[in-house]
């Protein structure tokens, strides 16, 4: 306690008999209302210090209203916020997660502040809603990054907030080795407590570290040539003023901007390239020629650069469409997973002679057949095509026809290209999932499928290795009885000339799910809950890359004091209004909240936190910082006079006030404050 503490006055139920207090103190839940929805506001749209104006305005201009009566200032709507709303957010998750299966997704990050956090989100199956949720579940401080201590974290945070560990499903994670090694990673510690876990490796990340080992077979001088010309510009308002009006006198509007090419997200070379290409005439003749730097990127300004350029726009073009669709948080797995095996055959096509591949071509997931067959076939040197049979894009050969190029430099061109093929076809084959199996086996829930009147599939080839402690004759029965079904029985929406192809497999499954029969029952719940529990399968890791990039918004170098607690609980509040398509003007504050806006939020959370700042000046950023404090008494030397924080009082008659006058601890009057 600050040594202002000992002024503080809690509310004292006495005070309601007399009578001056009678007509002025209002305590109900419209006043809170009112405090819970501000902060909310306040939490999604700004920072907490902007309350102090903002209520004070409120009350201003709310003269005559419920406004008029607002007091709340940034410790109290600090409280709101990490003691009062993001707790009972939580809760209502944990509460409609309840006993079914989920996923976690989980990812590490390093702050602002070099404080390591691990980011857990979680997908689970919403019975409330009737659909798929992703939702945030919590950041946890990690001291360090190994395999045993990450999973004791996640186990721990389990146990705190009360989800059983035993229902988790699936675990998403990126491709590091201390998250999927083999021996000693935060998978098989998991794997230990969970035995029938299953691991999803991110896909995102794995395609692009493809791209990135593939990228290492274009000539070091394409790189050179786009990056410097980026940087050329980037640095320089009176080249890119040049070059405007350059360009605006020869098409006739404005150039695109350059695209800065990235070091670890290399499939944004698709943009680079596209970017780049559109404008390599303007680019080749901008440059002033008695700079020194354009001097040495004029002659890197080659046919064979363009070409490689048109190379690569149309080969990470499809690799990328096939990256974006799995960064979606809610997405039909099996149809992504079909996305990648054209992909990854179309690559082959491009690279190996006809008849190298002994499959037919057919939609789907992968099997594990398949991917070690096309193992052997991109390293086999004798499955290759000819360098000048290689196909490399029609506008790869339609530009060969309108430029002019040594043979030399073409027969370098082409085998390069080749090589970025061969790279990328093996890359992505060695880090493809090793659940292809499982995955394969889901595909046999699509409605496609499952309500196929002929090759109907057998409920022998449902992943049944998953069903561990389900009847497996009911399930059967189910399974046979849904089959004589037409999909408008089951879709309330769904018509006879609806496309079953266009269902999502989802919406499907909890239509399935919430289907009655005359008697009320539902028929096949055992079935669609053992659907749903094998579609609850993490996509991808890009939920929790949006945590981190909403974590390093929240907690910048102005706001590098943000304690973890806090961060946390704004976070929350931010992606949990958004899963369910809310924001502040539709927040509605629960039964729970208005139990927990009470005097004891002012306790909650109040254990001390290690500080971890990085030494920064202040001045004109010291009104960024007011989430760092969240002890009042260590704020600024302020004194509050504490009634209620749920009472706004006035006194009307000077009759009633009463003036103190404090000292400090030289016996200086310090401050007088009539109450």
């Amino acid at each position: 306690m600050g040594k202002w503490g000992k002024y503080l006055k809690k509310f004292n139920p006495e005070w309601m008999k007399k009578p001056c207090f009678k007509t002025v103190v209002n305590i109900n839940d419209s006043t809170k209302a009112v405090d819970l929805r501000l902060a909310v506001y306040v939490a999604i749209h700004c920072s907490v210090r902007s309350v102090d104006h903002l209520a004070e305005l409120l009350t201003v201009i709310g003269k005559g209203s419920a406004l008029e009566r607002t007091r709340l200032h940034r410790t109290k709507c600090s409280k709101l916020i990490a003691a009062v709303i993001a707790p009972a957010f939580l809760t209502e998750l944990i509460r409609d997660i309840g006993q079914s299966k989920y996923s976690l997704i989980v990812d590490e990050v390093t702050d602002i502040t070099v404080i390591k956090i691990m980011g857990v989100c979680v997908r689970y199956y919403s019975k409330s809603k009737k659909c798929f949720a992703t939702d945030f579940l919590g950041l946890l401080q990690v001291h360090s990054g190994t395999g045993e201590n990450l999973a004791k974290a996640v186990l721990e945070y389990l146990d705190k907030i009360g989800l059983p560990y035993m229902n988790m499903e699936s675990i998403g994670v990126d491709g590091a080795p201390v998250m999927v090694g083999i021996h000693d990673s935060f998978y098989t510690h998991l794997r230990d407590k969970i035995p029938h876990l299953i691991l999803v490796k991110c896909i995102c990340h794995s395609v692009d570290k493809a791209a990135e080992y593939a990228y290492k077979a274009i000539p070091d001088e394409v790189t050179y040539l786009v990056t410097e010309t980026y940087n050329w510009f980037a640095h320089s308002s009176v080249r890119q003023d040049e070059y405007q009006q350059y360009y605006e006198a020869k098409k006739g509007c404005k150039p695109g901007k350059l695209v800065s090419p990235s070091k670890t997200r290399w499939l944004i070379w698709k943009l680079v390239c596209s970017q780049f290409l559109d404008q390599w005439t303007e680019l080749k003749a901008a440059p002033n020629k008695k700079d020194h730097k354009a001097k040495i990127l004029a002659p890197l300004f080659t046919t064979s650069n363009l070409l490689y350029l048109t190379f690569l726009r149309k080969i990470l073009s499809d690799v990328r469409t096939a990256n974006l669709a799995f960064e979606q948080t809610d997405a039909d797995v099996t149809k992504l997973y079909s996305d990648v095996r054209n992909v990854v055959f179309t690559i082959a096509a491009r690279l190996l002679k006809q008849g190298s591949l002994t499959v037919t071509i057919r939609p789907g997931v992968l099997r594990e057949d398949e991917v070690e067959m096309l193992k052997r076939a991109f390293q086999t040197p004798a499955n290759d095509r000819p360098a000048d049979q290689l196909k490399l894009g029609w506008d790869f050969d339609q530009l060969l026809k309108t430029v002019t190029i040594s043979e030399a430099d073409l027969l370098a061109v082409r085998p390069n290209c080749g090589q970025f093929l061969l790279k990328l076809g093996i890359e992505l084959c060695e880090r493809l999932p090793a659940n292809l199996a499982t995955i394969n086996k889901i595909k046999y829930f699509s409605p496609k499928l499952a309500l196929a009147k002929v090759a109907r599939p057998e409920f022998e080839q449902l992943p049944i290795e998953r069903a561990d402690h389900l009847n497996k004759d009911t399930l059967e029965t189910q399974w046979i009885a849904l089959g004589t079904l037409a999909l408008s029985d089951i879709c309330p929406h769904a018509d006879k000339n609806h496309d079953i192809d266009n269902t999502d497999i989802q919406h499907f499954w909890s239509d399935v799910l919430n289907l009655g029969d005359a008697s009320g029952n539902h028929p096949f719940e055992e079935l669609a809950m053992f659907a749903i529990r094998c579609l609850t399968l993490p996509i991808s890791n890009a939920v929790v890359e949006r945590i981190f990039s909403l974590l390093n918004f929240l907690k910048s170098k102005r706001r590098n004091k943000l304690q973890l607690r806090m961060l946390e609980a704004l976070i929350r509040l931010r992606v949990h209004l958004k899963v369910d398509g809310l924001c502040c003007k539709g927040f509605v504050p629960t039964t729970d909240m208005f139990s927990r806006f009470n005097s004891k939020m002012y306790e909650a959370f109040h254990e001390p936190e290690p500080a971890a700042a990085i030494p920064m000046y202040r001045g004109e950023n010291e009104d960024e910082d007011e989430e760092a404090v969240d002890n009042p008494d260590d704020a600024h030397m302020e004194v509050e006079i504490l009634i209620d924080m749920n009472c706004a009082v006035e006194l009307p008659d000077e009759d009633y006030r009463e003036t103190m006058t404090l000292f400090d601890e030289d016996g200086i009057q310090c401050a007088t404050i009539t109450v």
